[in-house]
């Protein structure tokens, strides 16, 4: 490793980082050169803070200067809302899970430990800000459990950076990236090691500094780093092409949050990380390589009307309009089927206050009561919240209407939204049919989240790659931001639910008759029992 260093360039000062980025704060060199950069030389401890927080995921590296500040400051305050709301729960918790109280004494021993190697007394290990961090991250996390390593992994992060809330954050996003080898100590053991090495290797100052305590760094880490087949970099280190978007595996969880991100911080803090698909290169690649999308969509106008006449063999097939129709190279066309049985088993009802739905109310999925002068962050608004899964049973791949660079980036969720309006949610009378809850019209990134058995997922949801492949599914379970309608003004009575995939028929489909999902909805003020999802077959008028 001495003789390698002894090789490198300089490492990259503040003066050289800033000058990556123009006058906005965009960048103004490619990311590939930039993290090559990084690889080959490391980082001088000015940059570091910052550097770290683009490769982990923390920053998007299509945001502006003003767009980082926001994030971060977005992040402070969420950090602080679960804070809050952690002292709360707390004595419930102590009181009424045990394994809370056995999680929390292993962190306290494991934390103790490392302060006694410390050398340094106090100066490496802050007790109690590695026990709130460990502890918060505990009882925000379902789906990978406090293992030991975890406490060292956090050290590390807080070392690297000033604030709780960013050592907080950086630790969410890692455990998000290894979270399929984090659930067992062999896993964290690995991708501690690997952390270890990638600190070596980007900040050689850093891992200067910490060489006498032989528990935190090690040597014996021998995979190459251009080596796609090491699980632990794979799983421990972001892609490229991985912006800051949401991912979705549709993981349940105790508390209401993302679940495709298989944390759930309590009562919806609205910041999440994205979900890692690892590149569908077959070959070793280096890492940061930026995959290019399989297929660009192009502009075509020679679809049928729907007015068109329909023979018994065509009888509710449909081509519309103008629509961007995928350069699929003969393979055919894309045919999106939602679930019925999936909205059917999780519609449920939450009352949540407006200061938890702040993210919610910037992209406008509240009704217009939630938008009025006279309201306050206090006021409750009550929501029918409902999954979605939507198979493309086609035979081609489902991609965004909106070319690449009209992509809309948006700051509060931190991902992408590559087509405006993928679905439309309205509450419907039983009776008369009429809307009674103002319809939400979701715009969504799109990714494969998961894939029937023979089929692979090639899409995420980035700022690169975003589709539905054949045979896989797009899924957004209940409880994420905006899946739901706001019901806070109707009454309780016998409703439709409507659900309406690419409702305005802009992608092309070889049929758009399958794409409405209903179900009966009883409101009794309180709670919602949902019955009877089916398909139907959407009529269309003829001309």
């Amino acid at each position: 490793m001495k003789k390698q260093q002894e090789k490198r360039n300089p490492p990259i000062d503040k003066t050289e980082w800033d000058s990556f980025f123009d006058e906005n704060g965009h960048l103004a060199k490619t990311r590939d050169f930039i993290c090559v950069n990084i690889l080959e030389r490391g980082l001088h401890p000015f940059v570091r803070t910052e550097a770290w927080k683009f490769l982990t995921g923390y920053y998007s590296w299509q945001s502006s200067r003003d767009e980082r500040l926001m994030v971060d400051a977005n992040r402070r305050r969420n950090y602080k809302v679960l804070c809050q709301m952690y002292e709360k729960i707390r004595p419930l918790l102590e009181n009424l899970h045990g394994n809370f109280t056995e999680t929390r004494n292993n962190i306290a021993y494991d934390i103790q430990k490392l302060y006694d190697k410390d050398p340094l007394g106090n100066v490496l290990v802050d007790k109690k800000k590695l026990e709130k961090t460990l502890l918060l991250s505990y009882v925000c996390n379902t789906k990978a459990e406090y293992q030991r390593g975890f406490h060292e992994m956090v050290m590390l992060f807080q070392l690297m950076v000033e604030h709780d809330h960013e050592t907080f954050w950086l630790f969410q996003f890692f455990l998000q990236k290894t979270e399929h080898s984090c659930v067992i100590n062999i896993g964290v053991g690995k991708n501690l090691d690997m952390l270890n090495s990638l600190i070596a290797l980007l900040d050689p100052e850093f891992a200067e500094h910490l060489s006498e305590w032989s528990t935190v760094i090690t040597t014996s880490h021998t995979n190459s780093l251009y080596n796609e087949g090491t699980q632990g970099f794979e799983q421990a280190y972001p892609d490229p092409s991985t912006d800051g978007a949401q991912g979705s595996t549709g993981a349940g969880g105790t508390y209401a949050g993302d679940p495709r991100l298989g944390w759930y911080p309590p009562y919806a803090a609205n910041v999440q990380p994205e979900a890692y698909v690892p590149p569908r290169a077959v070959e070793p690649q280096p890492p940061f390589r930026v995959l290019e999308p399989p297929y660009l969509p192009v502009r075509s106008s020679d679809a049928p009307s729907p007015g068109g006449e329909r023979n018994g063999a065509q009888q509710g097939r449909l081509s519309v309009g103008s629509v961007y129709r995928p350069n699929q190279n003969g393979r055919g066309l894309p045919d999106l089927v939602p679930d019925p049985n999936y909205v059917q088993a999780s519609t449920y009802v939450q009352r949540a206050h407006l200061y938890s739905l702040r993210c919610a109310a910037e992209e406008k999925c509240l009704a217009s009561t939630a938008y009025a002068p006279e309201a306050t962050d206090y006021d409750l608004r009550v929501l029918l919240r409902f999954p979605q899964r939507v198979k493309n049973q086609g035979t081609a791949d489902f991609l965004p209407n909106r070319p690449r660079h009209t992509w809309e980036w948006h700051s509060c969720h931190q991902h992408y939204h590559s087509m405006d309006e993928f679905s439309h949610y309205d509450l419907l009378d039983a009776a008369t049919g009429k809307k009674v809850a103002e319809g939400h019209k979701a715009s969504f990134c799109l990714e494969d989240s998961t894939c029937d058995f023979g089929n692979l997922k090639r899409y995420a949801c980035t700022s690169h790659t975003q589709g539905l492949s054949p045979g896989c599914y797009d899924t957004y379970n209940a409880d994420i931001d905006c899946q739901w309608i706001d019901i806070t003004d109707v009454q309780p009575g016998n409703y439709i639910l409507k659900v309406h995939v690419n409702p305005k028929y802009i992608v092309l489909e070889s049929d758009f008759t399958n794409n409405v999902v209903r179900c009966n909805i009883h409101y009794t003020g309180r709670y919602v029992s949902t019955t009877n999802c089916k398909i139907v077959q959407y009529v269309f008028p003829t001309a």
